[in-house]
């Protein structure tokens, strides 16, 4: 039986990130971790006000998350759960990747450069519900048929809102389109709005707390956050020269502006990786030191992990 090559190194690639992952796990101890330990080991016990312990745990409200964590904690442990959904990530972007890039001898030397990159570090490590949202959004994107697209993309929304963020360069391919209508147009703006607004109405709780927490902070890394995704969104613009990644990109730069932090300049760095592959269809000097400069934070990040159970050091 013939194999297909993109699903074979997409399988390759899934088992080493699992073994990676299974491997480093056990040393994340802390930090944002500490609360999804807790929440793993004590809030899905029988006779607990699930659901309030989930909430005050890890201070969110978004219910997939919760149920998978929920389903899958009756029969694996956390590290072993995890593994699998990085395992499922690396199988995502592997395929996307191949599926886009041109047929060329640096195409694995690109997958390695993300692969061991600051941020799948940290998505692989911390940022959990994050992750669980861009594998369903992944998954939304290989999707042909707009019904399942849809369905993926609103199951990615209620994993982490913030990944509704990255619905804007969809977006804006559909309304930039010269063969859709003025009225097409309209009708994608205004069902965009009116999704958004259910969202806000059933998580308003959720998001005017975040929205609170997060306006109350005022800290470098914040900063940092808005200046990263300033500059992803420049290199976009800069390396594709089509104005897509800009009008894309301003909600993540405004999103930035309030929420601050690491997690949006996560989102417009695959925003930047994902315009440049579909555009060029390969990558660029300029993003190959981009990716050298990544690959040597993840060390660090990784090596943080290794000594002081957790990514961040304040």
């Amino acid at each position: 039986m013939k194999i297909n090559k993109l699903y074979f190194y997409s399988m390759i690639y899934a088992f080493i990130a699992f073994v990676f992952s299974i491997y480093i796990l056990p040393f994340y101890t802390e930090g944002d971790q500490a609360h999804y330990i807790k929440l793993y080991k004590d809030c899905f016990i029988s006779g607990e006000d699930q659901w309030f312990c989930y909430v005050n745990t890890i201070g969110s409200a978004e219910p997939i998350y919760f149920l998978l964590t929920k389903i899958a904690q009756g029969f694996v442990g956390k590290d072993f759960y995890i593994s699998i959904a990085n395992a499922a990530l690396v199988f995502l972007i592997t395929l996307i990747i191949l599926k886009n890039y041109k047929v060329v001898w640096h195409r694995h030397l690109f997958l390695w450069s993300i692969f061991l990159n600051y941020y799948l570090m940290v998505l692989f490590f911390s940022a959990e519900r994050l992750k669980f949202s861009l594998i369903f959004f992944l998954i939304a994107t290989l999707f042909l048929n707009i019904k399942y697209k849809i369905i993926f993309y609103l199951v990615a929304l209620f994993t982490h809102l913030q990944s509704g963020l990255l619905f804007s360069p969809y977006l804006t391919s559909l309304i930039v389109k010269k063969e859709l209508s003025l009225l097409k147009k309209f009708l994608i703006f205004f069902t965009t709005v009116l999704v958004g607004l259910a969202v806000f109405l059933l998580l308003r709780e959720h998001i005017e707390s975040k929205l609170l927490a997060y306006t109350s902070e005022e800290d470098a890394s914040n900063i940092m956050g808005v200046l990263k995704t300033l500059i992803f969104i420049v290199l976009a613009v800069s390396t594709t020269r089509k104005l897509d990644p800009l009008l894309a990109g301003l909600p993540l730069v405004i999103a930035s502006f309030i929420f601050g932090g690491e997690r949006i300049s996560i989102l417009a760095f695959f925003l930047y990786l994902g315009y440049v592959i579909y555009y060029q269809r390969k990558m660029d000097v300029i993003m190959f030191m981009v990716m050298l400069y990544f690959i040597f934070t993840g060390y660090k990040f990784l090596n943080n992990i290794l000594i002081y159970g957790t990514g961040y050091l304040s």
